[in-house]
């Protein structure tokens, strides 16, 4: 089985997966709008189970587009919201049932 790395950006109006072979080669990416909120000046939010679903569709799609399982990734990047990130990403190996 030929094994492969994930990526995920997931930034303030996009979330994208992109899967790469190992020695860094793109194979395929997906990405979806995520809705950036302003519920007063000077403040931004984001629905965080909004961008979990995109989150889960790109990497679904991204798996389907290419044909492969994911028990053929190997490592999974994550990153996002570009500068001022002050928030906390939490990250299970635990399968979820939207992925």
């Amino acid at each position: 089985m030929t094994e492969y790395l994930l990526g995920i950006d997931s930034g303030g109006t996009m979330t994208k997966a992109a899967l790469f072979t190992l020695d860094g080669t793109e194979i395929a990416s997906e990405a979806r709008a995520t809705e950036m909120l302003f519920p007063q000046p000077g403040f931004t939010e984001r629905d965080a189970t909004a961008m979990w679903i995109a989150t889960c569709d790109a990497i679904h799609s991204v798996l389907a587009k290419t044909n492969t399982s994911g028990d053929a990734v190997i490592g999974v990047c994550a990153t996002g919201y570009g500068s001022g990130f002050r928030g906390r990403l939490i990250l299970s190996l635990r399968p979820w049932p939207q992925v």
